[in-house]
């Protein structure tokens, strides 16, 4: 049985009153036993607040301190409700001033006695005012609210919110002011040089420290009281204006030296994202509106290098992880090939050399070969950087004779003969013919005779053509017959890709899709296109699923014109699926069973012509049901089923354990660098505007192209108007 008196209800009084002014001091009830005693083990009895408990259960409590006991439970469950009271944010809150304390003694002793106890409560008690305590207008002095000696202020100290400098906003010359704080010093001087360009001042440092700076007027023909100093906040890397002396007293001038590059790719950067081709005579302008301050072209062009490597990336370091790019180009689209060469060096320890690129996205095999023709156009164009490489593109014709890209490649290496080693290979006449040009034949006979060739279809045409090229130069006739009819006239083409191209106009129509890549570095250029292939395929794939028609557009077109000129033709049946069809002067054989004509167009293009057209009217049947399979609409849907799938940017790329890759040799040339392409001699000037639509005539020469303002020949007698006085 624990025995309790009233002394350890007193005590128990003092803890409950102690504990009340100690909210911050969580009370930890454990089985704690009072040992009852001789009144005068009594008074030497030292209670402890942290270790002052309920007895335990299975002790036996007298029935005369029943009520002792039920006030003794009271007070526990008190503590535990202002317990959590102080731990629920929406009942407690801190300072109240019935469990706060003013102070809090240096060197509390946690075990405190009753009779400490007793001391801190008589201490603490206020003592009775004179004038029946203070008015609202009679407020303590800071020096009257000074802890005693001994003693510390628990309160925090009343913190100045910081106001922080908004880079956003650099050219407000009103943020640059007394109390102002930037993130670092870096960001300080970057403030302070916006500032002075705004202001048409200069300025030069006293101290430039990583945690101090002070600036002056840099002005000494006159004088300036211009001061301002900063220095970091303690030991973060935060810079405040502590002093400043504003404004300057100097005159301003317009050609600040504190407009260099770097601060106007800053300034800019954000124009240069809407514009990376912005116009140098363009930005001066805008700086000078904006600044009032006049910068050089080659300053320009300088800022422009600049921001565009920030916009587009630097072209050399893009090399090192084109592995990294590649992998997370296979990983989210399934299926793709994506491979890349390289040079090894010679010095041990050097990363290898940027060699060559190929990508091939999944959606183009599928598109392809599902849907397409078996007809490839390959053909390259140099990129726009001084290594001298070329993208090489494959191109298809789909449903509709546009465009379909099928995989591109970055390199030198000419690899058609080692890819294609058994395919046939056409050859393209606008190539042929600048060719023929460069070895001295040249003029409009030539021209006649080379494209009667080129396009003939039949042999008998063929024949006719190349006998008129012989007449008029043998050597002519003896090199375009030793590159092989096979490789330039439709008449020798094989049937089997259902197209009588003779130019390269696929290729050609991608290095124009992606001209405004080519100048990028390798990554961007790549993702520039991929982005472009991308939006080509859902359109088309959008395009297609809103269709009503059952035949390509392009083909469809293409039957009614020989719809139109089958209306002049006559045919005779000579039996169910034989016609005999006459037109002009020349009579043509057509198998509607087989799908084939006399003239080859049939076979050449999977279209009918005009002879077939008639043949079929007269034997009751509908031309569009004899359109080749390679023209309808399910054939154009297979094409743009597969989809190319987005690509993370740089920061989440699968990280791969290859060795980085150095770029390949860049040559820098003297003066700025070219990006026109090189025309060929028999090729006109370049026009701009408007004027490239129509045909300019030379009124001193008779040819076209050209004007006989732009020339610096002399000029005919016959163009000389005579003046009469």
């Amino acid at each position: 049985m624990i025995m309790e008196n009233d002394k350890s209800k007193m005590a128990d009084l003092h803890l409950f009153k102690a504990i009340q002014r100690t909210p911050f001091s969580p009370l930890k009830i454990d089985n704690v036993e009072v040992i009852a005693g001789s009144s005068q083990q009594e008074d030497n009895i030292d209670y402890n607040p942290e270790l002052i408990g309920v007895a335990d259960d299975q002790h036996s409590i007298s029935s005369g301190d029943t009520d002792h006991e039920q006030e003794k439970v009271d007070y526990v469950e008190k503590l535990n409700e202002m317990k959590r009271q102080r731990e629920d944010p929406m009942t407690h809150c801190e300072g109240d001033t019935d469990i706060d304390d003013l102070y809090t003694p240096e060197d509390a002793d946690v075990d405190l006695g009753v009779a400490d106890i007793d001391d801190m409560s008589c201490e603490l008690s206020d003592p009775p005012s004179e004038d029946g305590g203070l008015s609202t207008l009679e407020c303590e002095t800071d020096e009257e609210n000074k802890p005693p000696p001994g003693k510390r202020r628990r309160g925090k100290g009343i913190q100045v919110q910081r106001i922080y400098f908004d880079e956003s906003n650099m050219m407000d010359t009103s943020q640059l002011c007394k109390g102002m704080c930037f993130t670092d010093a870096g960001q300080f001087r970057k403030a302070l040089k916006s500032y002075h360009i705004v202001k048409g001042r200069d300025y030069k440092y006293t101290r430039n420290k990583a945690d101090r700076i002070k600036v002056k007027c840099s002005q000494d023909k006159v004088k300036c009281d211009f001061f301002i100093r900063a220095s970091q906040v303690g030991s973060e890397k935060t810079f405040m204006v502590r002093e400043m002396i504003a404004p300057h007293t100097c005159p301003s001038h317009r050609n600040c030296t504190r407009v260099d590059s770097t601060w106007l790719s800053e300034r800019y950067e954000d124009d240069f994202w809407s514009d990376p081709n912005w116009k140098v005579e363009a930005f001066m302008a805008r700086c000078l509106r904006e600044t009032g301050t006049y910068i050089s072209k080659s300053k320009a062009y300088r800022a422009r290098r600049k921001a565009t490597e920030k916009v587009l990336g630097n072209k050399e370091k893009q090399y090192k992880r084109i592995r990294d790019y590649l992998q997370t180009l296979i990983d989210t689209n399934p299926g793709t090939t994506a491979v890349v060469t390289t040079i090894n060096r010679d010095v041990l320890g050097l990363a290898p050399r940027f060699s060559g690129l190929f990508i091939c996205f999944s959606a183009q095999k599928e598109g392809f070969i599902n849907g397409c023709r078996p007809f490839i156009s390959i053909d390259g164009c140099f990129v726009k950087l001084t290594n001298g490489a070329q993208v090489l593109a494959a191109s298809a014709r789909d449903e509709n004779n546009n465009m379909f890209p099928i995989a591109f490649a970055v390199g030198l290496m000419n690899a058609i003969p080692i890819v294609f080693p058994d395919s046939e290979h056409r050859y393209c006449k606008m190539h042929l013919l600048q060719n023929m040009g460069n070895k001295g034949w040249r003029g409009e006979k030539y021209k006649g005779f080379v494209d009667a060739a080129i396009y003939a279809t039949t042999v008998w045409d063929y024949d006719k053509a190349m006998e008129d090229l012989k007449k008029l130069n043998l050597k002519a006739w003896e090199w375009l017959i030793a590159i092989g009819k096979e490789h330039f006239s439709r008449h020798a083409f094989s049937p089997k890709a259902k197209s009588d191209l003779v130019v390269n106009n696929l290729s050609e129509v991608f290095n124009k899709y992606i001209l405004d890549a080519r100048d990028k570095p390798i990554v961007t250029m790549v993702e520039h296109i991929r982005r472009k292939v991308m939006v080509r395929l859902s359109l088309k794939r959008q395009g297609g699923d809103a269709a009503q028609w059952e035949i390509t557009p392009i083909v469809a077109g293409k039957l009614e014109m020989e719809k139109n000129h089958a209306r002049y033709c006559w045919c005779y049946q000579s039996n169910l699926t034989t016609w005999e069809v006459h037109c002009l002067d020349r009579s043509f054989a057509v198998d509607i069973s087989a799908r084939t004509c006399a003239c080859h167009k049939w076979q050449l293009t999977g279209i009918p012509c005009k002879h077939d057209v008639c043949a079929l009217y007269k034997a009751g049947h509908t031309p569009e049901d004899y359109v080749a399979d390679y023209f309808r609409k399910d054939a154009y849907m297979r094409t743009y089923t597969a989809v190319i799938y987005p690509v993370p940017d740089e920061h989440r790329w699968t990280k791969t354990d290859s060795p980085y890759i150095d770029p390949p040799k860049f040559d820098k040339h003297v003066g700025r660098p070219k990006k026109s392409r090189r025309r060929g001699p028999d090729e006109g000037p370049r026009v701009q505007g408007p004027a490239r639509k129509t045909t300019s005539t030379c009124s001193n020469c008779r040819r076209d192209g050209h004007t006989c303002s732009n020339i610096k020949v002399s000029l005919t007698l016959s163009i000389l108007r005579p003046i009469f006085i």
